[in-house]
């Protein structure tokens, strides 16, 4: 995943990235797993947060960083991103290491009117 798409709009392509990406939470064991869960995290197309169309420059921006290394460059952005990666967190049971934990509660504030939901995955 993060790859580029043959999209183009103008001439700007456009990136895949997955939320969190699949190298980012290096304590679990879904990350260090190759086949299944691994796969079906990786091609998890039943929840659409899981995959998101970004800039390629975004997406190389972003990389692999959780929220305590990285944020959309937008603001009005933020709450969302928040929101999708916790609700992909919890629906694949990953886990968050303590600058992740302290990033996401520091910017919960201000997302007021935000709510998680989530589908536990297959």
């Amino acid at each position: 995943m993060g790859e580029l798409v043959g999209a183009r709009r103008g001439a700007t392509k456009a990136g895949i990235p997955q939320i969190p990406h699949g190298s980012n939470d290096a304590s679990c064991q879904l990350a260090r797993t190759t086949g299944p869960p691994n796969a079906a995290y990786a091609n998890d197309l039943s929840a659409e947060r899981s995959l998101v169309a970004v800039t390629a420059k975004t997406n190389r921006s972003k990389a692999d960083k959780d929220p305590a290394a990285w944020m959309p460059p937008a603001d009005s952005a933020a709450c969302t991103y928040f929101v999708e990666w916790t609700a992909t967190k919890l629906r694949w049971g990953l886990s968050a290491d303590e600058a992740e934990q302290k990033a996401l509660l520091d910017h919960a504030d201000s997302c007021t009117d935000a709510v998680v939901e989530y589908e536990t995955a297959p």
